[in-house]
């Protein structure tokens, strides 16, 4: 048991420097050493990289205490509870802004897509600061929730130094239950989406890409079965561009939706109707978040290094990833 709970903090630990590392790094090559290019169109994108790279962050911290008392077991944190609740707590107010900003790049992807005339007609009319803003504005939701419906007060069960313990079970079924529907939401939309671009890449001219083709085909298929499963289990507890590529923010998105459907929705579905894993196998929950996380994190910095020069100007004087 203590070997496990080692193995898994130890991880979690490693991941979570990673993650962190990674996105401030992505961050920091295309705002300040200009090494990766900006793109307009992937906005929220970065706003989701600055929020990876303090979930990490923050995760590091919390890991700290929860190693301690995993290699120290005989060390007495219960006087320090409340201060380790104050510290994991702006990590338990970003997941619930991460899962619900990636949401909403789902849907303006997805509109972008099935109706690109309308999207971008209405979509410049609506600025990114603003949607920023209310998405930004989540953690008020959280702290009404755990203050006042839940009605926290600071019973900590002995021995316990991690988010999932430290907050009541009230709070506990409201995040996960908050973040199966955002993570659900994003994967039908993404199943709709992936299947609409390869039906575009399938029948418009040009030759599409095999490996392309085999990636979305897995992709599809991996939504629908993770989304079989996860259903099941919860019950019961383009671009105009004329090269043959999709575009960057549809790429990632659909990198979005796998990362989250396989480390965040099936661990999310076991801890809900398998508690006891929250014991046996340590910071499981945060252990999957951070894997995933760290991942997606290098899979996106490789994405966005392919195209980290600027592209020579066409007739009509745009740049090629313009628009």
């Amino acid at each position: 048991m203590t070997l496990m709970n080692t193995t898994v903090s130890s991880l979690t630990t490693g991941f979570s420097c990673i993650t962190a590392v990674i996105n401030f790094r992505l961050l920091y090559s295309i705002f300040l050493s200009q090494k990766l290019k900006k793109f307009s169109s992937l906005s929220l994108f970065y706003v989701r990289f600055g929020i990876d790279g303090f979930i990490g962050f923050i995760n590091i911290i919390n890991m700290f205490f929860t190693m301690l008392k995993v290699l120290e077991p005989e060390v007495d944190l219960d006087p320090y509870q409340k201060g380790i609740f104050y510290i994991a707590w702006p990590w338990a107010n970003m997941i619930p802004v991460r899962a619900l900003l990636i949401t909403v790049i789902a849907i303006d992807r997805a509109l972008a897509v099935f109706a690109p005339i309308g999207y971008h007609h209405y979509r410049s009319k609506v600025s990114n600061w603003i949607v920023i803003f209310l998405v930004c504005c989540w953690p008020i939701v959280n702290n009404i929730v755990l203050w006042v419906v839940c009605k926290f007060n600071y019973e900590f069960l002995p021995g316990c130094v991690s988010f999932g313990c430290l907050a009541n079970s009230c709070y506990t079924k409201y995040s996960l239950s908050l973040e199966l529907l955002a993570h659900c939401t994003v994967a039908l939309i993404c199943l709709a989406l992936a299947i609409k671009l390869y039906i575009w890449r399938r029948f418009t001219n040009g030759a599409a890409s095999k490996d392309l083709e085999r990636s979305i085909h897995a992709l599809i298929a991996l939504l629908l079965v993770i989304l079989v499963v996860k259903l099941t289990l919860f019950n019961k507890s383009q671009d105009g561009s004329k090269n043959i590529r999709l575009e960057k923010a549809n790429k990632l998105v659909l990198i979005d939706a796998a990362m989250i459907l396989v480390f965040d929705v099936i661990p999310a579905v076991l801890l809900v109707n398998y508690t006891w894993l929250l014991g046996t196998c340590g910071p499981l929950f945060s252990h999957s978040k951070m894997v995933g996380f760290a991942i997606e994190g290098c899979i996106v910095y490789r994405e966005l290094r392919r195209n980290r020069t600027v592209r020579p100007k066409n007739s009509n004087g745009m740049n090629d990833h313009d628009g």
